[in-house]
């Protein structure tokens, strides 16, 4: 088969997605250096699909190791094509991406079992051929210990596992008491455990979720028990005042390129019933926009990028709330005007 210009054909899921699709994730690279060395690659993964702030979609896909990728998806038209644009692939040829331009999918925007694509770039000696397909998954988060409902005291190890992804692929454990976040973990096993000290939270009932995360912070699942805390009363360290919000940045994710107005989607929990929240965006220590409202999220904010130089910069969110409670977030961003 001999390809002599870009082609790109996807077929995506529905209209308004409202929460993360994801995918098992297979992909093939043939490539070619300016140097003329040529190689290929196979791998496979996770892929999610998520709403971006334009209104079109972000894929991402993440294999064993450090294998990412990434491409961008336009909302659709009037006929009911997309724009899919900026693919970027691994590959050992270390070439940035193919498909610059713009191409044209179809799709009757139902729920798909998957999708699939080829694209190719060639140019000034360089070639790239990237091929994908992807079967829908449903990823699930099990809390395996201790049991719903169980009655637990002093140091009880809360241990999770996760099915519906392809073995190998790293993927974050988020432990939450209560809504608030007590440990991280990351692992390629598909399970995962911590040790939570029952004692930092009163007697009775407390909920325990394990929220599990990719490489690029999208949230994929969540699991969720109900125990019971049974340590003969009262706590032998109170839950902080401060520093105990939960915040999240969902768009962009970790890794991004960035351009023109960008828009930041924040979320908190572990909050004050009732408060009022003050969230701060910042790049690199500067602070670049604020703002103030009751609402837990989803809160966008939107910054000038063309106020700093091209290049990865550190972008940040604060929250704090009107009884002093904070958190923080933060990423990396590639700017390219």
């Amino acid at each position: 088969m001999v390809l002599a210009v870009a082609v790109l054909v996807l077929v995506l899921p529905s209209s308004v997605l409202a929460q993360v699709k994801t995918f098992n994730f297979s992909w093939y690279t043939e490539c070619q250096s300016r140097s003329g060395a040529s190689a290929n690659q196979a791998n496979a993964g996770l892929a999610t699909l998520t709403p971006s702030a334009s209104g079109g979609w972000q894929l991402h896909f993440s294999g064993p190791g450090a294998a990412t990728g990434s491409a961008d998806v336009s909302p659709t038209d009037a006929s009911g094509a997309s724009s899919v644009q900026n693919i970027s692939m691994p590959n050992v040829c270390n070439l940035p991406s193919a498909a610059p331009t713009p191409f044209l999918y179809m799709s009757s925007f139902t729920d798909p079992a998957g999708f699939s694509f080829e694209s190719i770039f060639q140019g000034g000696g360089e070639r790239l051929l990237a091929i994908g397909a992807a079967a829908r998954t449903t990823v699930v988060s099990t809390i395996t210990s201790p049991a719903n409902g169980a009655t637990v005291s002093g140091s009880t190890t809360v241990a999770a596992a996760t099915s519906g992804v392809i073995a190998g692929v790293p993927l974050s454990y988020h432990l939450l008491v209560d809504g608030r976040e007590v440990s991280a973990a990351s692992s390629v096993t598909g399970q995962a455990s911590a040790s939570w000290d029952s004692r930092t939270v009163g007697d009775g009932a407390h909920t325990l979720r394990v929220a599990v995360t990719d490489a690029f912070g999208s949230q994929l699942a969540l699991g969720e028990i109900t125990v019971t805390v049974a340590n003969g009363g009262g706590t032998t360290t109170p839950p902080p005042t401060t520093g105990a919000l939960g915040v999240a940045m969902t768009s962009p994710h970790n890794g991004d390129t960035v351009s023109g107005t960008s828009w930041v989607v924040i979320w908190v929990n572990g909050g004050t019933t009732g408060a009022s929240y003050t969230y701060t965006l910042q790049l690199d220590g500067q602070t670049v926009a604020t703002a103030s409202t009751t609402s837990t999220g989803p809160v966008s904010m939107a910054w000038n990028t063309r106020a700093f130089l091209n290049g990865t910069h550190t972008l940040s969110a604060t929250v704090r709330d009107n009884a002093g409670k904070t958190g923080s977030a933060k990423l990396g961003v590639l700017i390219k005007n």
